[in-house]
C-alpha cells in the first residue's frame, strides 16, 4: 500500500492521507480516550460507519474514502486473494460479463 500510495498518488492525495491518518488517531482518542487498536470490535465498527458516513457526505476528498478504496484494492489485488479466495486464471480467455454462479461458488479473479 505504501509503494503504491507513494508511485501513484497524487501529492495532494498523499497530503490528504497522510494528514487524515494523524485525524483519524486524534479523533478516535478524543471520542473514546484510546487508539483505534485499543477499542472493542463493536466500537471500531462503529466508529468505521459514522467515518464512511461522514466521507460520503463530504463536498472534497475525504481521507477515509482515499483509505477505504486503498484498502480494499489491495485485499483484492492480492496474490494470495486472487490464487486462494477466487478463482485464478492465469491465461486470459474470452469475456463473460454475466457469467452464472452455484450456490457457495467462488467468484473468479480475473
Amino acid at each position: 500500500m505504501d509503494t503504491y500510495v507513494a508511485e501513484c498518488y497524487t501529492t495532494e492525495y498523499q497530503t490528504i492521507l497522510q494528514e487524515g491518518l494523524v485525524a483519524f488517531q486524534a479523533q478516535c482518542k478524543s471520542d473514546f480516550g484510546k487508539s483505534f487498536t485499543q477499542l472493542a470490535p463493536l466500537q471500531r465498527h462503529n466508529f468505521l460507519v459514522q467515518l464512511d458516513q461522514t466521507a460520503k457526505a463530504a463536498t472534497t476528498t475525504h481521507y477515509f474514502s482515499l483509505l477505504k478504496s486503498l484498502v480494499l484494492f489491495s485485499y483484492f489485488s492480492a496474490e494470495s486473494t486472487m490464487t486462494q479466495l477466487l478463482r485464478y486464471e492465469p491465461i486470459p480467455g474470452k469475456y463473460i460479463g454475466n457469467y452464472p454462479l452455484k450456490p457457495n461458488e467462488k467468484a473468479w479473479a480475473l
